[in-house]
């Protein structure tokens, strides 16, 4: 009977060692580094990690910095370019069975503007891609055409008229892709010149590109109040 019960001891003991021995160690879940820091113009970085097989990977701001990882846990952490003229962060949440960590990545400001588009017209010859630039238009009412080339088919555009009421458009919301626009001007029926602005604006993930237009219409070569022969009472 002792002989038994020693053998049942064993058996009982095999199998709670055999129990103990067949679960998983978690592996520790690390990053080479814990910050990460970009340029304006962005790029890729990669981190060593130590994890299982369970690991995942998540961005909070996938738009601009993505992450992903190959077999032998390589991390590649990657960034657009930063258009705006603000420094921005993200973290990279690192995930594994009980165990998270997180990576800091922040990036550098850009300039905050883009060349967004070109102008070109066959009736104002002199248009300049950017800045500022002037056309003349006679007095007479009338439309004017001008073309918009966008550097990038994401750019959206608007027009606003800045400045004077004799000018009107219909490009005052955000537009998309290349075409032409045009503006329409009263007539001017003064003796005086008179000048309007029109702001064309295209802005993009906080980046700014724009164009003051200067519309200078001719006075009109009408005379208005004819000078009258005085009267002469005999």
């Amino acid at each position: 009977m002792k002989r038994f019960f020693s053998f049942l001891t064993i058996a009982l003991l095999a199998v709670v060692l055999w129990g103990c021995s067949s679960g998983e160690t978690e592996v520790a879940l690390t990053a080479s580094v814990e910050t990460l820091q970009f340029a304006a113009n962005g790029g890729s970085q990669k981190v060593t990690l130590t994890a299982g097989d369970d690991l995942e990977v998540t961005s909070s701001q996938p738009k601009w910095c993505t992450a992903t990882f190959d077999a032998q846990k390589v991390l590649t952490v990657t960034t657009k370019k930063n258009l705006s003229a603000k420094k921005r962060s993200a973290e990279i949440l690192l995930t594994a069975g009980s165990q998270s960590k997180t990576i800091a990545v922040s990036q550098k400001a850009g300039s905050g503007k883009i060349d967004a588009f070109t102008l070109s017209s066959l009736t104002f010859p002199d248009l300049y891609p950017t800045g500022r630039g002037e056309v003349n238009v006679n007095s007479s009412e009338g439309s004017y055409n001008i073309m918009i080339t966008m550097t990038d088919p994401a750019y959206p555009w608007r027009i606003e008229v800045t400045e004077g009421d004799f000018v009107s458009t219909k490009y005052g919301e955000n537009q998309k892709g290349s075409g032409y626009f045009s503006f329409e001007v009263e007539a001017n029926n003064t003796v005086d010149v008179r000048q309007a602005l029109l702001t064309i604006i295209s802005e993009y993930e906080g980046a700014k590109c724009t164009y003051a237009l200067t519309i200078i219409q001719d006075a009109t070569h009408r005379i208005q109040d004819p000078i009258e022969a005085p009267k002469i009472e005999w």
